[in-house]
C-alpha cells in the first residue's frame, strides 16, 4: 500500500511539473497546491502565496505542496510564511524525495530578509498545548537565506523556522528532509507548548546557530548532517530543554564556549546521543569543545574526534549538570589534552569511553568533581592490533568462536544439559586455571614383560613445550615406579613395575611457541593509576570503611 501512495505522489507531481503543465484545481481534498504558474493564491511572492493557501483551509488545517519551479530553481520571498491560527495545523512539503536524493532536495524556498523576522512561524497550538499536532510540521524543502552557503553563515539575524510567538507552538510537530542554508538561527523555540518535535534526515549547513532553545522544549533528531555552523545549539537562561538524537553527523560546529552551550546559567537539561558522529577541525582552537554548561549528558557508542593536530587540546566535554555517562563512545584525537572531560562542582560522572588514540589520549578526566568519576576505559582497535571489549550484559553465541590474542575473564565453565537429568538441570565444570601457560597430557600403560613402559607423546610435543612435569599413578596394586628416561624425542621411559601393571600417567609442560614467548601472560600487575581505587566487579571488592 505504502508503495502504490508513493507511485501516486511521484505521477501527481510529475504532471505538476511537467514544463507548460499548470494544475487548473488548486484544492484537492484539502491539499493545496502553490507555485509552479498557479495564480489561485495571487501573483505575489511564494511567501505570500503560501499565507493565502493557510487561509483557505478549513478550520481544522491541511497540507500546503509546494510545487518546484520548472527550472529547479528557488522560489526568492520576502514575505514570511506564518501558520499561526490556534488548532489550525498545517503541513507545508515540497516535491517527493527518495532516500538516496543529495542534501537539498525538495522544492526551494529562498528567504531574501537578513533582518530579526523568521521565514516560516509554526505557531498553531493553543496557550497550554491541550492537543497534540502530530503528523504536521515541514518535509522535503530546502530553505536558503539570500542565497548564502558560507561556513558558519553570513552574519544575517533571520530566522529560518520559529515555533510559538504569541500562542503555544506547534507541539508534536515533523521536520522531515528539511535542509536549511545560511540563516542566523535554523530553528528558535520561545513557547511551553513547543515540545515533541521530530527531524528526520535534516541537512543544517552554514547557519550562525542551529538551535535556539527556551522555555520547555524537547528535540528529536534522527540520522542527518549538521556541519559548518557557528553553533549547534544555545540553551537561553533560566530555562530547560531535552534533545533525543540517534545517528546525526556533527561535523566543524565550533561553537563558544561549545558547539552545545548551555552555560548561560538556570535550570539543567537534558541530552541523550546515541551513535552519533562529533568531529571537530578548529584551527588554532584550544580543544574539539563539543558539550558546555548544565546539562545532564549521555553518549552511548558512536564517535567524538579531533582533527586538529597543533598543541594540546584542553577538553572535549565540560559538563555542569548533575550527571555524565558515557558508554562505549569512541574518542579520536591527533594532539594530547589536559582531560577529555572537565567536571564541573556536583557533577557525578560514570565513564566507559574507547580510547581510540591511545598513544596521544592518556588523560580522561580534570577538574573538581574528578574525585567522584568512576572510570572504566575500554580499549579499541588501535591501527596496529585488535583488543579487547568490555561487556557487562550477557552474549549468547550459537556459534564457533574464535579468539586471536589473549582472552581474560574473571572465572570460566562449561555448560551443558545434564546427561542424567537434561530436561531440567545444567551441569558445568569450572577451568581448571594456572599462572603459566600450561598444557596436560595424560593416559593409560600396561607395562611389558620387564615392569617398564615407553609413552608416546604427540610429534609436536618438545616443539610446544618446555619445562616438563611428570605424575605416575600405578592401578590395581602396588609399584616403587619411576620416570626412568625423560621426554627425548617425544617420548619418555617409566620402570619399577611389575609385567601387566597397568599404570596412569601425567606429563605437562608450558608453552614455548612464538605466540607464547612474546605474549607471556604477567601473574601480578600494577593497576595503571587512571583505574586504581576502582574495582572490574565493585559488589565483590566493597570499599573499606
Amino acid at each position: 500500500m505504502k508503495a502504490r501512495v508513493h507511485f501516486l505522489w511521484a505521477v501527481i507531481l510529475g504532471l505538476l511539473c511537467a514544463p507548460g503543465l499548470i494544475l487548473a484545481q488548486a484544492n484537492i481534498n484539502n491539499v493545496l497546491y502553490v507555485g509552479n504558474g498557479i495564480t489561485t493564491w495571487g501573483t505575489g511572492d511564494i511567501g505570500s502565496q503560501i499565507n493565502n493557501a493557510y487561509a483557505a483551509l478549513p478550520a481544522s488545517g491541511g497540507t500546503i505542496v509546494v510545487i518546484p519551479q520548472t527550472s529547479g530553481a528557488c522560489y526568492s520571498y520576502s514575505t514570511p510564511i506564518t501558520f499561526t491560527t490556534v488548532h489550525k495545523y498545517v503541513t507545508l512539503q515540497g516535491s517527493t524525495i527518495s532516500n538516496d536524493s543529495p542534501p537539498g532536495s525538495g522544492s526551494c524556498l529562498n528567504y531574501t530578509p537578513m533582518t530579526s523576522t523568521a521565514a516560516i512561524t509554526l505557531d498553531y497550538m493553543n496557550a497550554i498545548g491541550s492537543q497534540l499536532s502530530a503528523g504536521t510540521g515541514l518535509r522535503n524543502l530546502t530553505l536558503s537565506n539570500n542565497g548564502c552557503i558560507t561556513s558558519s553563515g553570513c552574519g544575517s539575524s533571520a530566522t529560518a523556522i520559529a515555533i510559538g510567538n504569541t500562542h503555544g507552538g506547534a507541539y508534536g510537530a515533523t521536520m522531515e528532509n528539511v535542509s536549511v542554508f545560511g540563516f542566523g538561527t535554523v530553528f528558535s523555540v520561545t513557547n511551553v507548548a513547543s515540545v515533541g518535535i521530530t527531524w528526520i534526515n535534516p541537512v543544517l549547513t552554514a547557519n550562525t546557530l542551529v538551535f535556539s532553545l527556551g522555555n520547555i522544549n524537547g528535540n528529536h533528531i534522527v540520522g542527518g548532517i549538521i556541519n559548518g555552523n557557528g553553533k549547534v545549539l544555545f540553551q537561553t537562561a533560566n530555562t530547560t530543554s531535552e534533545l533525543y538524537d540517534e545517528g546525526t553527523t556533527y561535523f566543524s560546529n565550533p561553537g563558544n564556549p561549545a558547539s552545545f552551550d548551555y552555560t548561560s546559567g538556570g535550570l539543567t537539561s537534558i541530552a541523550s546521543f546515541t551513535n552519533c558522529h562529533f568531529e571537530s577541525f578548529q584551527v588554532g582552537g584550544t580543544g574539539a569543545n563539543f558539550f558546555s554548561g548544565a546539562v545532564d549528558l549521555r553518549l552511548d557508542s558512536g564517535l567524538m574526534e579531533d582533527d586538529y593536530s597543533s598543541g594540546t587540546g584542553n577538553w572535549f566535554i565540560n559538563p555542569g549538570g548533575y550527571s555524565l555517562m558515557i558508554d562505549g563512545t569512541k574518542f579520536l584525537s591527533r594532539r594530547p589534552y589536559t582531560q577529555i572531560v572537565l567536571t564541573t562542582s556536583g557533577t557525578r560522572a560514570h565513564l566507559r569511553p574507547i580510547n581510540g588514540s591511545p598513544a596521544i589520549i592518556t588523560n580522561w578526566v580534570g577538574g573538581s568533581s574528578a574525585p567522584y568519576a568512576t572510570l572504566m576505559p575500554l580499549t579499541a582497535y588501535n591501527g596496529n592490533s585488535p583488543a579487547p571489549w568490555t561487556i557487562e550484559s550477557p552474549v549468547t553465541l550459537e556459534s564457533n568462536l574464535t579468539v586471536n590474542g589473549r582472552l581474560t575473564k574473571a572465572a570460566g565453565s562449561f555448560r551443558i544439559d545434564d546427561p542424567i537429568d537434561p530436561a531440567n538441570k545444567y551441569l558445568e565444570h569450572s577451568f581448571v586455571e594456572s599462572p603459566d601457560m600450561m598444557n596436560v597430557y595424560n593416559g593409560i600403560v600396561i607395562l611389558n614383560s620387564n615392569g617398564e613402559a615407553d609413552v608416546k607423546l604427540p610429534a609436536y610435543f618438545e616443539a610446544l613445550n618446555k619445562d616438563f612435569r611428570y605424575q605416575l599413578t600405578p592401578v590395581g596394586g602396588y609399584a616403587p615406579l619411576f620416570v626412568a628416561v625423560e621426554v627425548k624425542q617425544n617420548a619418555f621411559h617409566i620402570a619399577g613395575g611389575k609385567q601387566g601393571l597397568k599404570v596412569s600417567w601425567q606429563v605437562t609442560g608450558i608453552r614455548q611457541d612464538a605466540y607464547a614467548n612474546a605474549h607471556r601472560i604477567p601473574v601480578e600487575e600494577e593497576k595503571p593509576p587512571s583505574e586504581r581505587g576502582h574495582y572490574l566487579v565493585p559488589e565483590s571488592n566493597p570499599r573499606p570503611e
